[in-house]
């Protein structure tokens, strides 16, 4: 696997570390969990375009960095859903008061992004 490739899957893995380090403790903010979620999720999904040659686009909206995974493999489908839960979170949650959060939303975003995680580590690994 070529190092730009790594490096975008190295720094999605720091956003889910830190996503899982606040997580943990008391009073965990919300937003910011949930806004490393999308992060790492968006450069999972950049890191896969970049392993199919094709550029990274400025984007936050994964439904859209999924539909240009799907015009090289149809399976991407099955994340669709999850993509679509983790989009908001990536500019929504930089400012006060416009998402409500609650804890199982935060839990949910987990879950999302580790299902992203996966599913795009095997794709590219079979590449």
């Amino acid at each position: 696997m070529n190092n730009e490739i790594m490096e975008w899957i190295k720094y999605s893995e720091n956003d889910i570390l830190t996503a899982e380090t606040m997580r943990n403790i008391t009073n965990p903010p919300l937003e910011i969990v949930c806004y490393h979620c999308q992060q790492a999720a968006e450069k999972l999904l950049k890191a896969f375009l970049i392993k199919n040659n094709e550029p990274v686009v400025k984007t936050h909206d994964l439904t859209f960095l999924n539909s240009k995974c799907i015009k090289f493999n149809k399976t991407f489908e099955e994340i669709n859903k999850e993509c679509i839960r983790l989009t908001n979170y990536g500019v929504n949650t930089r400012y006060p008061d416009i998402m409500d959060i609650i804890d199982i939303d935060m839990e949910i975003a987990i879950n999302d992004v580790k299902r992203i995680k996966s599913f795009i580590l095997e794709k590219i690994e079979e590449m």
